[in-house]
């Protein structure tokens, strides 16, 4: 298997497919009624079913095509999630990002580090949660450094690694410096069915499931 950057599953259908992030908790009850609850995995993956994207014969046949393209759950793809797709609050089509959305990890400098990992943060009130980016969208990522736009590319102040988010300065960040970032990301995902049903009647009648889910990715 491998993660093919190209091409991503087709937007057309992503755009109006269901799904968002699942938490991996065990759950166990004893006979008292009170709960034990543990929290498996730090990060979600998120779960996606695009037969809801499905609204003309031809989606049909842009899924027929790229489900052949990948082989099923053979490779791994970029999807966009119309509902979490950038660093804008909230993140939708008419969310306009800034540089200084979110932190970095680490967020700060320390005179010696070069590579940084970009990172999205979920805060609300006194919890936040973070979830690390490994698939930016290239041309849409800004940076800053202590509150100053960096530029990107060969012999200027940093590079972005598009296929594991990992933004490398070419001078490292000052002590305590703030290193923050803006920009659009992918989620990576991967056919959960190693079949694929085509029947148009059902799917015009929403009576099919296709299920994407995310994976890890190093």
């Amino acid at each position: 298997m491998s993660f093919l950057e190209t091409p991503v599953f087709p937007e057309s259908i992503s755009m109006n497919s269901a799904g968002g992030p699942e938490y991996e908790v065990s759950i166990v009850a004893v006979e008292s009624g009170f709960e034990q609850r543990n929290l498996e995995q730090d990060e979600p993956l998120h779960w996606y079913d695009v037969e809801h994207g499905i609204k003309e014969e031809s989606d049909l046949w842009t899924l027929v095509e790229y489900f052949h393209a990948v082989k099923g759950p053979l490779h791994e793809f970029r999807f966009k999630d119309y509902a979490d797709f950038n660093t804008a609050t909230p993140p939708m089509q008419s969310g306009v990002v800034a540089r200084d959305d979110m932190n970095m990890n680490p967020s700060v400098g320390d005179g010696s580090d070069t590579t940084f990992q970009l990172q999205k943060q979920y805060a609300k009130g006194a919890l936040t949660t973070t979830r690390e980016i490994k698939k930016p969208v290239s041309g849409t990522i800004l940076v800053e450094v202590n509150g100053v736009l960096m530029t990107e590319g060969g012999g200027a102040d940093y590079t972005i690694d598009y296929a594991t988010g990992i933004v490398t300065f070419a001078v490292a960040p000052v002590n305590l410096v703030t290193v923050k970032w803006g920009g659009e990301f992918s989620t990576p995902c991967r056919f959960e069915t190693k079949r694929l049903d085509t029947n148009w009647v059902s799917f015009n009648a929403g009576q099919q499931s296709v299920l994407l889910r995310e994976v890890r990715v190093a």
